[in-house]
């Protein structure tokens, strides 16, 4: 099996090839499940081929199901992070399929005037476990892309981590709303 190292263009006919690498029976390879319009199954693994802002990974198959196994995602978010949390100065609210954010607090700025900032974020959320993090799959309506991104569970049920999804960097969020 082939896969294809890929430069993002400005638009997906733009798209170019730059290299290809063989994948070797038996390399774990987790894909996106989602079929590009031109072909071909995106790539998204947290080793070798690891797709950047500048460049990502296509598989070339009409048929993935006979040499991977198709990633399973579960609708919403996982239990342990559904409910409010706040941590970096911002606001989550996990809840359904939503992940929504907002900065904490009220507004300071304007004397006589009180309110709070809106909530802006994830929609169509879906996770999937991978290890001991869970990595969240989320459209974001203000760019119109899905990202990624990784809740951990702690040991203490009032706290919980969010990462980057090659799970090198977290930050602590704590349980209840500011």
């Amino acid at each position: 099996m082939i896969v294809n190292k890929v430069r993002i263009g400005p638009y997906e006919g733009a798209n170019r090839t730059v290299a290809r690498y063989k994948l070797h029976k038996g390399s774990l390879v987790f894909a996106s499940g989602w079929v590009m319009s031109s072909g071909g199954y995106t790539v998204r693994n947290n080793g070798r081929f690891l797709p950047t802002d500048k460049y990502f990974y296509v598989i070339d198959t009409p048929s993935p199901t006979k040499w991977y196994k198709k990633l399973t995602w579960h609708h919403g978010a996982p239990k342990f992070a559904r409910g409010y949390w706040h941590g970096g100065g911002y606001t989550n609210l996990i809840k359904g399929t939503h992940d929504w954010t907002r900065l904490s607090g009220w507004n300071n700025y304007t004397p006589g005037l009180k309110f709070r900032y809106p909530w802006h974020g994830y929609n169509r959320l879906r996770y999937r476990r991978e290890g001991k993090h869970y990595l969240m799959c989320g459209y974001a309506e203000q760019t119109g892309f899905y990202e990624y991104y990784t809740y951990k569970k702690s040991q203490n049920s009032n706290k919980m981590y969010s990462g980057n999804t090659n799970g090198t960097h977290w930050s602590v969020r704590y349980r209840g709303n500011k």
